[in-house]
């Protein structure tokens, strides 16, 4: 093939390309032409919103009371908590599990047990509470701090160890309702460690940065708006 083809051929490759992308944009800007969101307007004109009902105090105590049974029966002797129930067999379910969302069914199930005392639902929140002691809290040596990660075991996934500055938050948010419950649960340091982590992921500004990951180049910018929140709770 001499020099001449092929730079023919490479022409008409340039154009072919430039033409395909011509036509694709003018697909794109035809169906956006389209579009008429009359249809739609007129559909949700339609939706009638029911008017707010007053609730009993029963019907919010048996809401209430259902909903800390379920935590109560889907709890391991371990202190896991069952974290999905697949009612579909025929589906597979990769398994996952989730120390932040742990961390808050503690806390949870000590509001629900503030209005509605239960033994059944404290030994719940300990034997939680000891495994999310057990398994994932870590002391911070260059942090002065504590911290709350989630080890490949539990998460079912490899990464390397990161300390979430929700998940220091939620776990004092868990420890703190334990303690207020049973005083002694928690040793004062764990909780005061971790109350550090959010100071020492504090920007001198207020705002926060996001996690710390030790093994890669320490602090992390925030990604989850939540965070900051859950740590001023805790």
């Amino acid at each position: 093939m001499t020099r001449r083809t092929r730079l023919w051929l490479l022409l008409f490759a340039l154009v072919l390309v430039a033409a395909a992308a011509g036509f694709a944009a003018f697909q794109y800007s035809l169906s956006q032409r389209r579009f008429d969101a009359a249809s739609l307007e007129v559909y949700y004109s339609r939706i009638s919103v029911p008017s707010a009902q007053v609730v009993g105090q029963d019907e919010v105590n048996g809401g209430i009371a259902a909903a800390a049974d379920y935590l109560r029966r889907f709890s391991e002797p371990s202190g896991q908590f069952v974290y999905l129930v697949n009612m579909n067999p025929s589906v597979t379910v990769p398994p996952a599990y989730s120390l932040l969302r742990h961390a808050g069914t503690i806390y949870s199930l000590g509001m629900a047990n503030s209005v509605l005392p239960d033994e059944s639902t404290v030994q719940v929140m300990k034997r939680a509470t000891d495994f999310m002691r057990g398994c994932c809290l870590s002391r911070l040596d260059e942090a002065s701090a504590f911290g709350i990660w989630e080890p490949p075991e539990i998460m079912h996934s490899a990464s390397p160890p990161t300390y979430k500055l929700g998940g220091a938050g939620l776990g004092l948010m868990a420890m703190a309702s334990i303690e207020s419950i049973r005083p002694g649960t928690v040793p004062a340091d764990e909780m005061l460690g971790l109350a550090a982590l959010g100071r020492f992921l504090q920007r001198s500004n207020g705002d926060f940065h996001g996690s710390y990951v030790p093994s890669d180049g320490g602090k992390k910018p925030l990604q989850v708006l939540f965070y900051p929140g859950e740590m001023a709770l805790g």
